[in-house]
Protein backbone atom coordinates (compact mmCIF):
# COMPACT_ATOMS: atom_id res chain seq x y z
CA UNK A 1 0.00 0.00 0.00
CA UNK A 2 1.44 3.30 -0.76
CA UNK A 3 2.18 6.26 1.66
CA UNK A 4 0.82 9.51 1.47
CA UNK A 5 2.97 12.43 3.14
CA UNK A 6 1.92 15.17 5.21
CA UNK A 7 1.13 18.24 3.33
CA UNK A 8 3.26 21.03 3.31
CA UNK A 9 3.93 25.13 3.10
CA UNK A 10 6.23 26.10 0.60
CA UNK A 11 8.77 28.95 0.66
CA UNK A 12 11.33 30.35 -2.03
CA UNK A 13 14.50 29.08 -2.15
CA UNK A 14 14.29 27.23 1.02
CA UNK A 15 14.52 23.83 1.61
CA UNK A 16 11.34 21.07 2.70
CA UNK A 17 12.66 17.79 4.31
CA UNK A 18 9.90 15.10 3.94
CA UNK A 19 10.56 11.57 5.63
CA UNK A 20 9.16 8.40 4.34
CA UNK A 21 9.79 4.70 4.32
CA UNK A 22 13.52 3.46 3.42
CA UNK A 23 12.31 0.46 1.39
CA UNK A 24 10.16 2.65 -0.79
CA UNK A 25 11.41 3.27 -4.94
CA UNK A 26 9.21 5.16 -6.61
CA UNK A 27 7.82 8.79 -5.63
CA UNK A 28 4.52 10.98 -6.42
CA UNK A 29 6.06 14.43 -5.92
CA UNK A 30 2.67 17.23 -6.20
CA UNK A 31 3.91 20.41 -6.74
CA UNK A 32 1.03 22.19 -6.42
CA UNK A 33 2.30 25.79 -6.33
CA UNK A 34 3.75 27.65 -9.10
CA UNK A 35 7.56 27.45 -8.43
CA UNK A 36 9.89 25.05 -9.61
CA UNK A 37 10.87 22.53 -7.11
CA UNK A 38 14.35 21.12 -6.98
CA UNK A 39 14.16 17.30 -5.29
CA UNK A 40 17.41 15.64 -3.56
CA UNK A 41 16.80 12.13 -2.37
CA UNK A 42 19.04 12.55 1.27
CA UNK A 43 19.49 14.72 4.27
CA UNK A 44 22.54 16.49 2.47
CA UNK A 45 20.91 18.46 -0.27
CA UNK A 46 23.16 21.38 -2.15
CA UNK A 47 22.64 24.88 -1.58
CA UNK A 48 22.04 26.39 -4.64
CA UNK A 49 18.85 25.95 -6.55
CA UNK A 50 19.34 27.86 -9.10
CA UNK A 51 22.44 26.23 -10.73
CA UNK A 52 20.79 22.49 -10.37
CA UNK A 53 24.33 21.06 -9.63
CA UNK A 54 23.90 17.68 -7.76
CA UNK A 55 19.95 18.26 -7.50
CA UNK A 56 18.29 14.68 -8.78
CA UNK A 57 15.34 16.12 -10.28
CA UNK A 58 13.47 19.03 -11.25
CA UNK A 59 9.84 19.49 -11.17
CA UNK A 60 7.53 22.61 -13.17
CA UNK A 61 5.14 24.50 -11.61
CA UNK A 62 2.18 22.17 -10.87
CA UNK A 63 3.62 18.89 -12.03
CA UNK A 64 3.26 16.02 -10.42
CA UNK A 65 5.40 13.14 -11.71
CA UNK A 66 6.32 10.27 -10.57
CA UNK A 67 9.93 9.65 -9.70
CA UNK A 68 12.13 6.94 -9.58
CA UNK A 69 13.89 7.19 -5.94
CA UNK A 70 18.08 7.62 -6.01
CA UNK A 71 19.58 5.05 -3.72
CA UNK A 72 16.89 2.94 -3.59
CA UNK A 73 17.35 -0.40 -2.59
CA UNK A 74 15.58 -2.05 -5.96
CA UNK A 75 18.48 -0.49 -7.97
CA UNK A 76 21.93 -1.99 -8.38
CA UNK A 77 24.70 0.30 -7.68
CA UNK A 78 25.41 0.59 -11.57
CA UNK A 79 22.24 1.83 -12.56
CA UNK A 80 21.97 4.79 -10.24
CA UNK A 81 21.84 7.91 -12.04
CA UNK A 82 23.54 9.43 -9.23
CA UNK A 83 26.27 8.09 -7.51
CA UNK A 84 25.91 8.29 -3.77
CA UNK A 85 27.90 6.58 -1.00
CA UNK A 86 25.03 5.73 1.17
CA UNK A 87 21.78 4.36 0.21
CA UNK A 88 18.47 5.47 0.02
CA UNK A 89 17.51 6.14 4.11
CA UNK A 90 14.08 7.96 3.51
CA UNK A 91 14.85 11.71 3.73
CA UNK A 92 13.47 14.01 0.31
CA UNK A 93 14.65 17.50 0.40
CA UNK A 94 13.01 19.94 -1.61
CA UNK A 95 13.45 23.62 -2.21
CA UNK A 96 11.09 25.55 -4.25
CA UNK A 97 13.14 28.16 -6.62
CA UNK A 98 12.30 30.15 -9.73
CA UNK A 99 14.84 30.63 -12.55
CA UNK A 100 16.74 33.32 -12.93
CA UNK A 101 15.58 36.44 -14.67
CA UNK A 102 11.37 35.67 -13.17
CA UNK A 103 10.41 37.47 -10.11
CA UNK A 104 7.75 37.51 -7.55
CA UNK A 105 8.47 41.15 -6.70
CA UNK A 106 5.85 42.37 -4.39
CA UNK A 107 2.43 39.85 -4.83
CA UNK A 108 4.68 38.07 -7.39
CA UNK A 109 4.01 34.81 -9.27
CA UNK A 110 0.95 33.64 -6.88
CA UNK A 111 -0.89 30.22 -6.69
CA UNK A 112 -3.10 31.13 -3.83
CA UNK A 113 -0.87 29.06 -0.90
CA UNK A 114 2.29 27.27 -2.18
CA UNK A 115 1.81 23.23 -1.19
CA UNK A 116 3.61 19.89 -2.14
CA UNK A 117 3.43 16.16 -1.16
CA UNK A 118 4.40 13.15 -1.77
CA UNK A 119 3.39 9.91 -2.62
CA UNK A 120 5.70 6.99 -1.58
CA UNK A 121 5.46 3.29 -3.44
CA UNK A 122 6.95 -0.04 -2.61
CA UNK A 123 8.93 -2.11 -5.06
CA UNK A 124 6.46 -4.05 -7.12
CA UNK A 125 3.08 -1.79 -6.50
CA UNK A 126 1.68 -0.31 -8.58
CA UNK A 127 1.28 3.32 -9.25
CA UNK A 128 -0.65 6.02 -11.08
CA UNK A 129 1.69 8.57 -13.99
CA UNK A 130 2.67 11.56 -13.27
CA UNK A 131 0.52 14.79 -15.08
CA UNK A 132 0.10 18.61 -14.23
CA UNK A 133 -2.39 21.04 -12.42
CA UNK A 134 -3.44 23.15 -14.92
CA UNK A 135 -4.18 26.42 -12.97
CA UNK A 136 -0.96 26.34 -11.42
CA UNK A 137 0.88 25.84 -15.07
CA UNK A 138 -0.69 28.99 -15.99
CA UNK A 139 0.05 31.37 -12.99
CA UNK A 140 3.74 30.43 -13.55
CA UNK A 141 3.34 31.35 -17.07
CA UNK A 142 1.46 34.55 -16.16
CA UNK A 143 2.65 37.50 -13.55
CA UNK A 144 -0.60 37.06 -11.41
CA UNK A 145 -0.76 40.03 -8.86
CA UNK A 146 -3.51 39.27 -5.91
CA UNK A 147 -4.30 40.98 -2.75
CA UNK A 148 -6.92 44.00 -2.49
CA UNK A 149 -6.94 47.06 -1.30
CA UNK A 150 -10.28 48.68 -2.28
CA UNK A 151 -10.60 51.60 -3.57
CA UNK A 152 -6.93 51.95 -4.98
CA UNK A 153 -5.27 51.71 -8.35
CA UNK A 154 -3.32 48.91 -8.96
CA UNK A 155 0.29 49.89 -8.48
CA UNK A 156 1.64 53.49 -8.23
CA UNK A 157 3.43 56.02 -5.96
CA UNK A 158 1.20 57.97 -4.61
CA UNK A 159 1.65 61.51 -2.87
CA UNK A 160 0.51 64.79 -2.11
CA UNK A 161 2.60 67.71 -2.66
CA UNK A 162 3.12 71.29 -2.12
CA UNK A 163 5.79 74.09 -3.88
CA UNK A 164 5.82 77.81 -4.12
CA UNK A 165 7.23 79.81 -7.00
CA UNK A 166 7.67 83.19 -7.57
CA UNK A 167 8.92 85.90 -10.06
CA UNK A 168 12.09 84.92 -9.96
CA UNK A 169 11.48 81.21 -11.26
CA UNK A 170 12.93 80.47 -14.94
CA UNK A 171 10.95 79.24 -17.75
CA UNK A 172 11.18 75.85 -16.39
CA UNK A 173 11.65 75.26 -12.30
CA UNK A 174 11.38 71.90 -10.48
CA UNK A 175 8.04 71.89 -8.53
CA UNK A 176 7.98 67.57 -7.15
CA UNK A 177 9.54 64.64 -7.19
CA UNK A 178 6.65 61.84 -7.34
CA UNK A 179 8.40 59.34 -7.88
CA UNK A 180 11.97 57.28 -7.23
CA UNK A 181 12.66 54.02 -9.22
CA UNK A 182 14.21 50.75 -8.63
CA UNK A 183 14.24 47.14 -9.30
CA UNK A 184 12.64 46.74 -6.50
CA UNK A 185 9.85 48.57 -6.41
CA UNK A 186 9.84 48.57 -10.82
CA UNK A 187 10.93 45.50 -11.92
CA UNK A 188 8.72 45.16 -14.75
CA UNK A 189 9.65 48.41 -15.88
CA UNK A 190 13.38 47.60 -15.55
CA UNK A 191 12.61 44.42 -17.61
CA UNK A 192 10.76 45.63 -20.51
CA UNK A 193 13.60 48.75 -20.82
CA UNK A 194 16.01 46.43 -20.89
CA UNK A 195 14.19 44.45 -23.44
CA UNK A 196 13.25 47.40 -26.11
CA UNK A 197 11.58 50.91 -25.77
CA UNK A 198 9.72 51.29 -22.50
CA UNK A 199 6.26 53.12 -21.17
CA UNK A 200 6.29 54.90 -17.60
CA UNK A 201 2.87 56.16 -17.30
CA UNK A 202 1.69 58.96 -14.50
CA UNK A 203 -1.84 60.05 -13.41
CA UNK A 204 -3.05 63.73 -12.37
CA UNK A 205 -5.33 62.96 -9.97
CA UNK A 206 -6.03 66.40 -8.72
CA UNK A 207 -4.12 69.51 -9.13
CA UNK A 208 -4.70 72.83 -7.51
CA UNK A 209 -3.23 76.31 -8.36
CA UNK A 210 -3.76 79.67 -6.13
CA UNK A 211 -2.02 83.25 -7.33
CA UNK A 212 -0.88 85.97 -5.46
CA UNK A 213 -0.13 89.07 -7.50
CA UNK A 214 1.72 91.75 -5.48
CA UNK A 215 1.48 93.74 -8.37
CA UNK A 216 -1.64 94.69 -9.47
CA UNK A 217 -2.49 95.61 -13.06
CA UNK A 218 0.02 93.63 -14.53
CA UNK A 219 -0.30 90.46 -16.71
CA UNK A 220 -1.83 87.23 -15.87
CA UNK A 221 0.85 84.04 -15.61
CA UNK A 222 0.40 80.80 -18.35
CA UNK A 223 2.15 77.75 -18.10
CA UNK A 224 2.02 73.98 -18.40
CA UNK A 225 2.87 71.00 -16.33
CA UNK A 226 5.94 69.19 -17.47
CA UNK A 227 6.45 65.48 -16.12
CA UNK A 228 9.70 64.39 -16.98
CA UNK A 229 11.63 61.16 -15.95
CA UNK A 230 15.51 62.38 -14.94
CA UNK A 231 18.51 60.26 -13.32
CA UNK A 232 19.33 60.68 -9.89
CA UNK A 233 21.05 63.75 -9.76
CA UNK A 234 17.73 65.40 -11.41
CA UNK A 235 20.52 66.61 -14.23
CA UNK A 236 19.66 64.38 -17.17
CA UNK A 237 16.41 63.97 -18.61
CA UNK A 238 15.34 60.58 -19.76
CA UNK A 239 12.05 61.97 -21.78
CA UNK A 240 9.21 64.21 -20.80
CA UNK A 241 5.58 65.41 -21.75
CA UNK A 242 3.26 68.24 -21.15
CA UNK A 243 0.30 66.40 -18.94
CA UNK A 244 -1.84 68.97 -18.51
CA UNK A 245 -3.38 72.06 -20.52
CA UNK A 246 -1.94 75.90 -20.32
CA UNK A 247 -2.85 77.60 -16.68
CA UNK A 248 -3.50 80.94 -16.73
CA UNK A 249 -3.98 83.15 -13.49
CA UNK A 250 -4.36 86.83 -13.43
CA UNK A 251 -5.27 88.45 -10.15
CA UNK A 252 -6.46 92.09 -9.51
CA UNK A 253 -6.43 94.73 -7.06
CA UNK A 254 -4.04 92.07 -4.35
CA UNK A 255 -7.05 89.41 -4.32
CA UNK A 256 -5.51 86.16 -5.29
CA UNK A 257 -6.63 84.01 -8.42
CA UNK A 258 -6.85 80.22 -8.33
CA UNK A 259 -7.47 77.32 -10.64
CA UNK A 260 -8.46 73.20 -10.06
CA UNK A 261 -7.97 70.69 -11.92
CA UNK A 262 -9.80 67.42 -10.58
CA UNK A 263 -11.00 65.89 -13.78
CA UNK A 264 -13.52 62.77 -13.57
CA UNK A 265 -10.78 60.60 -14.48
CA UNK A 266 -6.93 60.96 -13.87
CA UNK A 267 -4.81 62.73 -17.01
CA UNK A 268 -2.61 60.23 -18.22
CA UNK A 269 0.80 61.13 -19.32
CA UNK A 270 3.17 58.04 -20.68
CA UNK A 271 6.63 59.00 -20.72
CA UNK A 272 8.66 57.29 -23.97
CA UNK A 273 11.86 55.78 -22.54
CA UNK A 274 14.53 54.67 -24.85
CA UNK A 275 16.05 50.90 -24.52
CA UNK A 276 18.36 50.24 -21.43
CA UNK A 277 17.84 54.52 -20.62
CA UNK A 278 16.35 53.43 -17.07
CA UNK A 279 19.14 53.40 -14.29
CA UNK A 280 18.62 52.75 -10.88
CA UNK A 281 17.18 55.81 -8.81
CA UNK A 282 15.33 57.69 -11.25
CA UNK A 283 13.15 60.19 -10.10
CA UNK A 284 9.79 61.24 -11.82
CA UNK A 285 9.80 65.20 -11.65
CA UNK A 286 6.79 67.57 -12.39
CA UNK A 287 7.79 71.05 -13.28
CA UNK A 288 6.23 74.41 -14.31
CA UNK A 289 6.59 74.98 -17.75
CA UNK A 290 6.12 78.93 -17.91
CA UNK A 291 4.59 80.74 -21.53
CA UNK A 292 4.04 83.88 -20.17
CA UNK A 293 3.95 86.36 -17.48
CA UNK A 294 7.46 88.49 -17.85
CA UNK A 295 5.93 91.54 -16.79
CA UNK A 296 3.68 90.46 -14.16
CA UNK A 297 6.03 92.12 -11.83
CA UNK A 298 5.80 90.49 -7.97
CA UNK A 299 3.86 87.40 -7.08
CA UNK A 300 3.79 84.01 -5.24
CA UNK A 301 2.02 80.95 -6.84
CA UNK A 302 1.40 78.02 -4.82
CA UNK A 303 1.28 74.87 -6.26
CA UNK A 304 -0.76 71.38 -5.10
CA UNK A 305 -0.89 68.03 -6.57
CA UNK A 306 -2.12 64.72 -5.94
CA UNK A 307 -0.33 62.46 -8.82
CA UNK A 308 0.40 58.63 -8.54
CA UNK A 309 3.34 56.42 -11.48
CA UNK A 310 2.61 53.40 -12.16
CA UNK A 311 5.49 50.92 -11.69
CA UNK A 312 3.88 47.71 -13.09
CA UNK A 313 2.08 48.31 -16.25
CA UNK A 314 3.54 49.29 -19.86
CA UNK A 315 -0.29 49.83 -21.07
CA UNK A 316 -2.86 52.82 -19.67
CA UNK A 317 -4.79 50.89 -17.03
CA UNK A 318 -8.43 50.76 -18.12
CA UNK A 319 -9.93 50.54 -14.86
CA UNK A 320 -8.50 53.35 -12.26
CA UNK A 321 -10.61 54.05 -8.94
CA UNK A 322 -9.59 57.15 -7.04
CA UNK A 323 -6.73 57.12 -4.89
CA UNK A 324 -8.08 56.19 -1.03
CA UNK A 325 -5.44 58.52 1.00
CA UNK A 326 -2.05 60.40 0.71
CA UNK A 327 0.84 58.74 0.46
CA UNK A 328 -0.30 55.66 0.44
CA UNK A 329 1.30 52.50 -1.04
CA UNK A 330 -1.68 49.84 -2.42
CA UNK A 331 -1.39 46.10 -2.61
CA UNK A 332 -2.07 44.84 -6.03
CA UNK A 333 -5.65 44.52 -7.54
CA UNK A 334 -6.87 41.77 -9.71
CA UNK A 335 -9.51 43.25 -11.53
CA UNK A 336 -6.39 44.76 -13.18
CA UNK A 337 -5.88 42.98 -16.61
CA UNK A 338 -2.45 43.78 -17.28
CA UNK A 339 -1.29 42.45 -13.99
CA UNK A 340 -4.18 39.10 -13.79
Amino acid sequence: MSDTSDVKLLTLNTKTVFNTSAAIERVKIHNNSSFFLRVYYGADAPTDPVSGAGWHETIDPGGTPLCEVVGNSAQTFSNRSYVQSTPYQGVITIMPFLPVGATIATGGVLSGASLCYLTAYYPGEWASEGGEIEAFVQAAKQGRYQGVVPGAIASFGLGGFQAQTDQTATNEVQLFQIATLTPTIANNHFLANAAGQSLLNVYLFLYHAELENLSPGKSGIAYTLRFRLMDSTVTITRALIDIAPAFNLKSVNFESATRDLQPPLPLVATLIVPQGALQTGDRVVVSQQRQGGAGIGQYTLIHSIIAAVDYINQSILTEIMPPIGVGLTPAWQTYNPQTY
